[in-house]
Protein backbone atom coordinates (compact mmCIF):
# COMPACT_ATOMS: atom_id res chain seq x y z
CA UNK A 1 0.00 0.00 0.00
CA UNK A 2 1.92 2.84 -1.32
CA UNK A 3 -0.61 5.33 0.60
CA UNK A 4 -3.22 5.59 3.20
CA UNK A 5 -6.26 6.95 1.68
CA UNK A 6 -8.33 6.08 4.36
CA UNK A 7 -11.02 8.94 4.93
CA UNK A 8 -10.27 10.96 1.93
CA UNK A 9 -12.94 11.74 -0.29
CA UNK A 10 -13.02 11.72 -3.52
CA UNK A 11 -16.08 13.26 -5.74
CA UNK A 12 -18.54 11.83 -4.19
CA UNK A 13 -16.73 8.57 -3.14
CA UNK A 14 -15.94 8.22 0.75
CA UNK A 15 -12.63 6.35 1.01
CA UNK A 16 -13.41 3.72 4.57
CA UNK A 17 -10.31 1.38 4.42
CA UNK A 18 -7.80 -0.77 2.31
CA UNK A 19 -8.84 -4.16 1.27
CA UNK A 20 -6.05 -5.19 -0.89
CA UNK A 21 -4.23 -5.80 -4.14
CA UNK A 22 -4.93 -2.01 -4.53
CA UNK A 23 -8.32 -1.56 -4.43
CA UNK A 24 -10.51 0.67 -1.72
CA UNK A 25 -13.80 0.13 0.14
CA UNK A 26 -15.11 3.36 -0.65
CA UNK A 27 -19.16 4.77 -0.13
CA UNK A 28 -20.89 6.77 -2.57
CA UNK A 29 -22.94 9.93 -1.51
CA UNK A 30 -25.99 7.67 -2.49
CA UNK A 31 -24.99 4.84 -0.26
CA UNK A 32 -23.68 2.70 -2.35
CA UNK A 33 -20.50 0.92 -1.37
CA UNK A 34 -17.77 -0.95 -3.75
CA UNK A 35 -13.68 -1.29 -3.88
CA UNK A 36 -12.14 0.96 -6.42
CA UNK A 37 -8.44 0.76 -7.90
CA UNK A 38 -6.29 2.70 -6.19
CA UNK A 39 -5.19 4.48 -9.44
CA UNK A 40 -8.67 5.64 -9.98
CA UNK A 41 -9.24 7.66 -6.64
CA UNK A 42 -5.74 9.38 -7.40
CA UNK A 43 -6.31 10.22 -10.41
CA UNK A 44 -9.86 10.97 -10.30
CA UNK A 45 -11.12 8.96 -13.15
CA UNK A 46 -14.07 7.58 -10.93
CA UNK A 47 -15.97 10.39 -9.09
CA UNK A 48 -19.22 8.13 -8.10
CA UNK A 49 -20.84 4.90 -8.39
CA UNK A 50 -22.17 6.18 -11.91
CA UNK A 51 -25.07 8.36 -10.00
CA UNK A 52 -23.28 11.39 -10.71
CA UNK A 53 -23.37 10.68 -14.33
CA UNK A 54 -27.03 9.73 -14.31
CA UNK A 55 -28.34 12.96 -12.95
CA UNK A 56 -25.98 14.91 -15.14
CA UNK A 57 -27.23 13.06 -18.46
CA UNK A 58 -30.92 13.56 -16.57
CA UNK A 59 -30.22 17.40 -16.78
CA UNK A 60 -29.04 17.70 -19.80
CA UNK A 61 -31.78 16.14 -21.09
CA UNK A 62 -34.56 18.28 -19.96
CA UNK A 63 -32.28 21.12 -20.30
CA UNK A 64 -32.51 20.67 -24.61
CA UNK A 65 -34.61 18.19 -25.29
CA UNK A 66 -32.60 16.97 -27.94
CA UNK A 67 -30.51 14.31 -26.73
CA UNK A 68 -32.52 11.27 -28.63
CA UNK A 69 -31.93 13.36 -31.59
CA UNK A 70 -29.56 12.50 -34.84
CA UNK A 71 -27.84 16.10 -33.92
CA UNK A 72 -27.21 14.73 -29.96
CA UNK A 73 -25.50 11.54 -31.42
CA UNK A 74 -23.08 13.47 -33.83
CA UNK A 75 -22.04 15.50 -31.28
CA UNK A 76 -21.57 12.79 -28.98
CA UNK A 77 -19.51 10.41 -31.53
CA UNK A 78 -17.41 13.49 -32.65
CA UNK A 79 -16.03 13.95 -28.70
CA UNK A 80 -15.50 10.49 -27.93
CA UNK A 81 -13.71 9.66 -31.31
CA UNK A 82 -11.53 13.15 -30.09
CA UNK A 83 -11.40 12.29 -26.57
CA UNK A 84 -11.66 8.85 -25.88
CA UNK A 85 -8.59 6.94 -26.38
CA UNK A 86 -10.98 3.72 -25.96
CA UNK A 87 -13.41 4.72 -29.09
CA UNK A 88 -12.44 2.67 -31.62
CA UNK A 89 -11.88 6.01 -34.05
CA UNK A 90 -9.68 7.85 -31.33
CA UNK A 91 -6.48 6.35 -33.49
CA UNK A 92 -7.94 8.54 -36.52
CA UNK A 93 -8.97 11.74 -35.26
CA UNK A 94 -7.58 12.54 -31.32
CA UNK A 95 -4.29 10.44 -31.61
CA UNK A 96 -3.57 12.33 -34.62
CA UNK A 97 -4.20 16.00 -33.01
CA UNK A 98 -7.56 16.32 -34.00
CA UNK A 99 -9.39 18.56 -30.93
CA UNK A 100 -13.10 19.46 -30.59
CA UNK A 101 -12.73 23.45 -29.26
CA UNK A 102 -13.87 24.01 -25.66
CA UNK A 103 -17.04 25.89 -26.22
CA UNK A 104 -18.28 22.84 -28.06
CA UNK A 105 -17.11 20.38 -25.95
CA UNK A 106 -18.57 21.76 -23.03
CA UNK A 107 -22.25 22.55 -24.49
CA UNK A 108 -24.34 20.49 -27.18
CA UNK A 109 -26.30 23.83 -27.37
CA UNK A 110 -23.65 25.88 -28.90
CA UNK A 111 -22.38 22.86 -30.86
CA UNK A 112 -26.06 23.44 -32.44
CA UNK A 113 -26.41 26.61 -32.91
CA UNK A 114 -23.18 27.12 -34.75
CA UNK A 115 -24.16 24.63 -37.09
CA UNK A 116 -27.63 23.89 -37.43
CA UNK A 117 -29.87 21.33 -37.78
CA UNK A 118 -28.85 18.15 -39.90
CA UNK A 119 -30.01 18.52 -43.32
CA UNK A 120 -31.22 15.02 -43.88
CA UNK A 121 -29.65 11.40 -42.95
CA UNK A 122 -26.91 11.04 -45.41
CA UNK A 123 -25.25 14.27 -44.29
CA UNK A 124 -22.58 14.27 -41.72
CA UNK A 125 -20.54 16.68 -39.72
CA UNK A 126 -17.32 17.59 -41.89
CA UNK A 127 -14.50 19.46 -41.02
CA UNK A 128 -13.53 22.01 -44.11
CA UNK A 129 -10.11 22.52 -43.48
CA UNK A 130 -8.59 19.16 -42.45
CA UNK A 131 -5.48 20.58 -40.66
CA UNK A 132 -7.83 22.33 -38.24
CA UNK A 133 -9.90 20.83 -35.90
CA UNK A 134 -14.11 20.50 -34.70
CA UNK A 135 -14.74 24.44 -34.07
CA UNK A 136 -16.90 27.16 -35.35
CA UNK A 137 -16.51 28.18 -38.93
CA UNK A 138 -14.78 25.20 -39.60
CA UNK A 139 -17.70 22.47 -39.85
CA UNK A 140 -20.19 21.89 -41.93
CA UNK A 141 -23.01 19.57 -42.94
CA UNK A 142 -21.88 17.23 -46.19
CA UNK A 143 -22.78 13.66 -47.69
CA UNK A 144 -19.94 11.69 -47.73
CA UNK A 145 -19.38 12.59 -51.81
CA UNK A 146 -18.76 15.73 -50.82
CA UNK A 147 -16.59 15.39 -47.61
CA UNK A 148 -14.58 12.94 -50.42
CA UNK A 149 -13.98 16.00 -52.24
CA UNK A 150 -13.29 17.68 -49.58
CA UNK A 151 -10.40 15.69 -48.40
CA UNK A 152 -8.77 15.85 -52.25
CA UNK A 153 -8.86 19.27 -52.30
CA UNK A 154 -7.13 19.63 -48.95
CA UNK A 155 -4.51 17.62 -50.07
CA UNK A 156 -1.28 19.80 -49.14
CA UNK A 157 1.12 20.92 -52.17
CA UNK A 158 4.54 23.22 -51.47
CA UNK A 159 5.57 25.56 -54.09
CA UNK A 160 8.49 28.21 -54.25
CA UNK A 161 8.78 27.16 -49.83
CA UNK A 162 5.06 27.78 -49.22
CA UNK A 163 2.74 24.59 -48.37
CA UNK A 164 -0.94 25.10 -48.94
CA UNK A 165 -4.02 23.02 -49.66
CA UNK A 166 -5.08 22.04 -52.98
CA UNK A 167 -7.92 24.29 -52.65
CA UNK A 168 -6.37 27.22 -51.78
CA UNK A 169 -3.94 27.30 -54.42
CA UNK A 170 -6.50 26.80 -57.15
CA UNK A 171 -7.53 30.33 -55.56
CA UNK A 172 -4.57 31.69 -55.55
CA UNK A 173 -3.58 30.65 -58.83
CA UNK A 174 -6.77 31.40 -60.30
CA UNK A 175 -6.61 28.40 -62.41
CA UNK A 176 -9.08 26.35 -60.25
CA UNK A 177 -8.40 22.96 -58.03
CA UNK A 178 -10.04 20.41 -59.98
CA UNK A 179 -7.44 21.69 -63.38
CA UNK A 180 -4.36 21.74 -60.76
CA UNK A 181 -5.43 18.21 -59.44
CA UNK A 182 -5.88 16.60 -63.19
CA UNK A 183 -2.71 17.87 -64.10
CA UNK A 184 -0.69 16.28 -61.18
CA UNK A 185 -2.35 13.49 -61.45
CA UNK A 186 -1.07 13.29 -65.25
CA UNK A 187 2.65 14.15 -64.32
CA UNK A 188 2.83 17.64 -64.30
CA UNK A 189 5.32 19.21 -62.10
CA UNK A 190 3.83 20.84 -59.45
CA UNK A 191 5.49 24.16 -60.85
CA UNK A 192 4.14 23.88 -63.98
CA UNK A 193 1.07 22.72 -62.52
CA UNK A 194 0.55 25.69 -60.67
CA UNK A 195 1.88 28.13 -63.18
CA UNK A 196 0.40 27.53 -66.73
CA UNK A 197 -2.33 29.65 -67.15
CA UNK A 198 -5.75 28.03 -67.81
CA UNK A 199 -6.44 29.27 -71.31
CA UNK A 200 -10.13 29.99 -72.40
CA UNK A 201 -11.14 27.49 -75.60
CA UNK A 202 -8.22 24.92 -74.68
CA UNK A 203 -8.51 21.82 -73.14
CA UNK A 204 -7.21 22.89 -70.02
CA UNK A 205 -7.16 19.28 -68.43
CA UNK A 206 -4.28 18.89 -72.09
CA UNK A 207 -1.48 16.74 -71.40
CA UNK A 208 0.62 18.68 -73.62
Amino acid sequence: MAQDLAGRVVGRWTVVEYVGKSYWKCRCECGTVKNVFTGNLTASKTLSCGCLRKEVVSVTSRTHGLSKTAEYRVWAGMKRRCQNKNDKAYADYGGKGVTVCQQWSDSFESFLADVGKRPSAKHEIDRIDNSKGYEPGNCRWATRSAQANNKTNNRPITFNGTTQTLAAWGRATGIGSVTIQFRLDHGWTIERALTTPAEKGRNQFSKA
